[in-house]
């Protein structure tokens, strides 16, 4: 049992409300420090939560809806074969999971986040659809990754005999992954039953925070124990409530008990009855002199009570890699403080962002490898490099877009931002956004030169304003000659 762990989060088995001080040697591996039972622990605890807390669901879906999705942008040389291999995995991303829809590129940015944030790790197959042979990715969740059909430590047979096994990664001499064992039925009584997936086929994806991991560790480990007590307490907290609900009223006698034949309604002189006391709704006191009667007045949660849970849930979030004030800084924005939490939430973006990237890298040269070499439905490139990629998310979160916005365009005129990046942060690609744009551009030229053949008295650039105006209300060019071509030429340079 994990009773006794130096992860104390991972601890579900805890029901005591004081728990001794355990010093640990934490001088030794991870593997030595979490145990496979204290890291399904951690995982069971983490979906738990996941399931139960709406305050952690909707923090990590904020994560997920800021962070992605990401596209892709191929930067080497051949730039012809990359807009071709970007339409590809543009059609290709929109049904990769070999389960189909509504499993896609957006979707598994989601699951992967939140595999990676609860579980600790979450795989994925590249595989082959048995249909048409494209390329297909299968999700594998961490618990199906296990040490089954092993001697101790020890591959039993098999490719792998003899190689060592740890929590489902087979490992060679220098910790480096092998393979995985993944396994694909398990049913009560039975055997399991599993396969060992190649590394070069199987991507797991977490966030390692020492340097001997091969599984991933739960990123919600740390606030594990928070939530716990952040359940207790609200458990002890409602007690209280609804023990003071069941006291309305307090009478203070010399005996302590009702009196015999006590009257617990109030009526008017005309016989109306203005309040009820009911008999249950009323506590007795012995009072050393006199008797009377005192209302309670519920107050429960006190200003304490919330001031101590805003703290637990602080701790939470942040263990969270999340700023708990975010929320409020969307809300209110300006001022240093609400500019300062707004970085700390793209920092953590940036972080979602850059883990996502090296795995769609992935599964991206490995589609386009199939498409190029097997299936032979894309070129190869040029100079055979297919590895080229790189991504882009949403645009930055803003406390204050007027400004940010402005800060753009001045960085896209002196050249430190370019027009894919901000396409990117619009969610389209600007190759599509040129092509669109020669659309229109050629549009707008047609129909102003049916105008200008109607009134020859206009240049074409009039024309083309009235269509599409890109200079300030009421310029007027004092160079413009009376011809279409010169009139044209002059104010496309003024603008």
């Amino acid at each position: 049992m994990a009773s006794w762990t130096f992860f104390e989060g991972a601890n579900r088995y805890r029901n005591q409300d004081i728990q001794s001080v355990w010093m640990w040697n934490a001088a030794r591996d991870t593997e030595c420090l979490l145990t496979i039972t204290t890291w399904r622990d951690a995982m069971s605890s983490a979906r738990w939560v996941l399931a139960n807390f709406p305050l952690v669901r909707g923090a990590l879906m904020e994560q997920a809806t800021y962070s992605f999705p990401l596209q892709p942008h191929y930067f080497g040389k051949d730039q012809e074969w990359g807009r071709l291999a970007k339409k590809w995995l543009r059609d290709w991303k929109k049904a990769s999971d070999i389960r189909g829809a509504p499993y896609d590129c957006h979707t598994a940015a989601r699951i992967r986040l939140l595999g990676r944030k609860t579980d600790g790790d979450i795989g994925r197959i590249l595989t082959v659809d048995p249909d048409n042979e494209f390329p297909r990715l299968q999700f594998v969740r961490a618990h199906r990754i296990q040490t089954v059909g092993a001697e101790g430590s020890k591959v039993r047979d098999g490719r792998y005999k003899g190689k060592r096994i740890l929590n489902g990664v087979i490992l060679d001499d220098v910790d480096r992954p092998l393979a995985y064992r993944v396994v694909q039925k398990a049913e009560p009584g039975t055997d399991a039953e599993f396969m060992d997936v190649p590394a070069a086929s199987f991507r797991l994806t977490y966030n390692p925070d020492y340097a001997d991991q091969s599984r991933g560790i739960s990123e919600m480990l740390s606030g594990m124990a928070s939530t716990s007590d952040l359940r207790r307490w609200r458990e002890y907290e409602m007690r209280a409530q609804l023990l003071q609900s069941q006291e309305v009223i307090a009478e203070e006698t010399e005996g302590g008990e009702a009196e015999p034949g006590g009257d617990y309604t109030v009526t008017t002189p005309g016989g109306i009855v203005t309040q009820i006391r009911e008999k249950g709704l009323i506590r007795h006191y012995r009072a050393l002199t006199g008797s009377k009667l005192t209302l309670y007045s519920p107050n429960r949660p006190g200003d304490g009570s919330m001031s101590y849970e805003d703290r637990i849930i602080t701790a939470l979030f942040y263990g969270l890699e999340w700023d708990p004030f975010f929320a409020l800084a969307i809300k209110e924005p300006g001022g240093a403080w609400a500019r300062m939490v707004v970085k700390k939430a793209n920092r953590a973006l940036k972080n979602n962002q850059r883990i996502e990237a090296a795995d769609n890298l992935w599964e991206d040269v490995g589609a386009l490898s199939a498409a190029v070499y097997r299936l032979k439905v894309l070129p190869k490139p040029s100079d055979g490099d297919i590895f080229s990629w790189d991504y882009s998310g949403p645009p930055e979160l803003s406390a204050d877009t007027g400004n940010d916005e402005s800060a753009k365009r001045e960085k896209y005129k002196i050249g430190l931002l370019t027009r894919r990046q901000l396409c990117a942060e619009e969610g389209g690609y600007w190759e599509e956004t040129d092509d669109q744009r020669e659309i229109e551009v050629r549009s707008t030229l047609s129909r102003a030169k049916k105008i200008q053949a109607e009134f020859p008295e206009l240049t074409l650039q009039e024309c083309v304003n009235l269509f599409e105006q890109r200079t300030p209300n009421g310029a007027v060019n004092s160079n413009q000659s009376g011809s279409d071509q010169s009139g044209s030429n002059q104010g496309t340079q003024n603008d």
